[in-house]
């Protein structure tokens, strides 16, 4: 039977008409058997995700290009947390810090005066709690942000810092001063123990409460008892400097006078940031303008290079300040101080103003090399004590002493590096781990063909180390040859001789070597003989 109208239809109608019904057909049947899979009607008809033509979310160039972005954003000294102290936590915690005035304290004694203003102790009216509040005359304004920062990232690096206001200026038309207030947690710096006579065993009772435990057990007057001490001391001074270089702050001042000791929590606290600076921010850096304290500024006096352009607005400062911290390494500034104040802890002499004075004076001689000032110091500076507790461990603190006092600041340690220092560790050489692990026959007797019998295959393998590369006087270490570079006058022959002999005799000394002449052929000599 015909359907009805079907007569008026022609043969091209037909065609058309059925095309239309298989095309309905394909999309509700069953693909492999009304068509092929890769049939794009067919394939309209299915989700994306079956298709296969979902692109990723992440690709692996997108996955680096965001590491990448992170990880240079959160280097020192952290972009990236510096985005968020600045636009949410500084907002906040201003907004939450209760406001003072000087009507709310009762002044007190005198605590200490400098160039930049005078500090008082003070009494709070409210709940008779100690304060110290400081006038600040002159650079209030660096010293208010640096302590508003340091609250935030370095919160137990610093005495709590409270608030700021202004004062009334002391004359009429003089700029008016900045009050700031901190929480009283001790009166006494570094320097005023290191003043005392029994220093460092003033500190003892708190560094080291326990009486029968070490270091405390060993004898008055062991080296190691005091190295003990000084050690605890170079460890609470790192981690403060950790804290605040982690945070893009140069004290720019460190020193035994700007070290508090909190008698709460035992601890020596970091004060006087008024000539530090903010390289996270760019605040209280100005090129080509120094703040420091001439006994304890490193040699090249600025933090960074004198070409490095003025801080931008806070948000470009702050993207900025990875490149910048990591080409200048500024931090190298306070670590050059923190190793003229440990020199001042080993030795008594250094300890006084006169003697820190002398000591600068005497580097600055040496062309910044501590081998040289030795070389040419150490009979005159009779302090037994001191020269025992630098070259124990074969010369653990007297390497400590150099890799912080260097005169390159990208050759000195960095805070975080000198926390695993040999020194702060008070661990044996590798030398010594190998001497306890073959031992040799102990003694120093002669073997038959006249050599000496070593105690220990570690000073046995360090004396033929030391004898290769010469002929019959022996030659020099790989570290020797650097420390030589460094510190020496290659161009000068003589020189040179006296220092590598001078070099090799103390360290195979150490090993039953009581001499060893140590001799440098002329290059153009050398030169002939090939």
């Amino acid at each position: 039977m015909m359907i009805e109208g079907m007569e008026n239809l022609t043969t091209s109608d037909i065609h058309q008409q059925m095309s239309h019904i298989f095309d309905v057909a394909t999309g509700v049947g069953l693909p492999c058997t009304v068509q092929n899979c890769g049939d794009m009607i067919y394939r309209s008809t299915l989700d994306p995700e079956l298709r296969r033509e979902l692109k990723p979310l992440f690709t692996a160039q997108g996955a680096a290009l965001l590491s990448t972005l992170f990880i240079f954003l959160s280097i020192t000294p952290g972009a990236l947390p510096g985005y968020v102290e600045y636009y949410v936590v500084q907002p906040i915690q201003d907004r939450m810090r209760k406001k003072y005035s000087l009507e709310d304290f009762t002044l007190g004694t005198k605590l200490g005066q400098g160039g930049f203003g005078v500090v008082y102790f003070a009494t709070n009216n409210e709940t008779g709690e100690p304060y110290v509040l400081k006038r600040a005359d002159d650079y209030g304004e660096a010293e208010e942000w640096m302590n508003r920062r340091m609250q935030i990232a370095a919160w137990n690096a610093c005495a709590p810092y409270v608030g700021s206001w202004q004062g009334e200026p002391s004359k009429p038309g003089a700029y008016p001063p900045l009050w700031l207030a901190w929480k009283y947690e001790g009166g006494r710096t570094l320097f005023e123990f290191m003043k005392e006579k029994d220093f460092p065993y003033n500190l003892e009772p708190y560094l080291f409460p326990d009486e029968e435990s070490y270091p405390r057990t060993l004898a008055v007057g062991d080296p190691e008892r005091t190295a003990a001490t000084i050690r605890a001391i170079m460890s609470q001074c790192l981690d403060l400097l950790v804290q605040m270089h982690g945070t893009g702050i140069v004290h720019r001042d460190v020193k035994p006078e700007n070290l508090i000791f909190d008698e709460n929590t035992q601890r020596f606290k970091l004060i006087d940031f008024g000539g530090s600076a903010d390289l996270r921010f760019g605040v209280n850096y100005v090129p080509k303008q120094f703040i420091f304290d001439p006994r304890y500024a490193a040699p090249e006096q600025y933090i960074m290079s004198t070409q490095t352009p003025e801080a931008p607005f806070p948000p470009i400062a702050l993207a900025l300040s990875p490149v910048l911290w990591q080409l200048n390494l500024p931090d190298r500034f306070d670590m050059y101080s923190l190793g003229i104040m440990y020199l001042q802890l080993c030795f008594k002499s250094l300890r006084t103003d006169a003697g820190v004075q002398k000591l600068r004076k005497d580097l600055t001689a040496s062309n910044e090399s501590l081998s040289a000032w030795r070389r040419a110091n150490e009979a005159k500076i009779r302090d037994p004590e001191a020269w025992a507790i630098l070259d124990a461990n074969d010369q653990a603190g007297w390497e400590f002493a150099r890799l912080l006092t260097k005169k390159i600041p990208r050759r000195r340690i960095s805070a975080m590096t000198s926390k695993f220092d040999r020194f702060m560790l008070n661990r044996p050489s590798l030398l010594k781990k190998i001497d306890r692990l073959i031992p040799f026959p102990t003694g120093q007797e002669v073997n038959a063909d006249g050599t000496l019998a070593y105690d220990s295959f570690g000073s046995w393998l360090l004396f033929r180390v030391a004898r290769s590369g010469t002929d019959e006087s022996g030659g020099f270490t790989e570290a020797q040859l650097r420390e030589f570079e460094e510190d020496g006058n290659p161009e000068n022959l003589e020189d040179a001789k006296q220092y590598l002999g001078m070099v090799a005799s103390e360290e195979l000394q150490k090993y039953g070597v009581s001499k060893a002449f140590r001799t440098i052929s002329n290059k153009k000599t050398r030169k002939s003989s090939k």
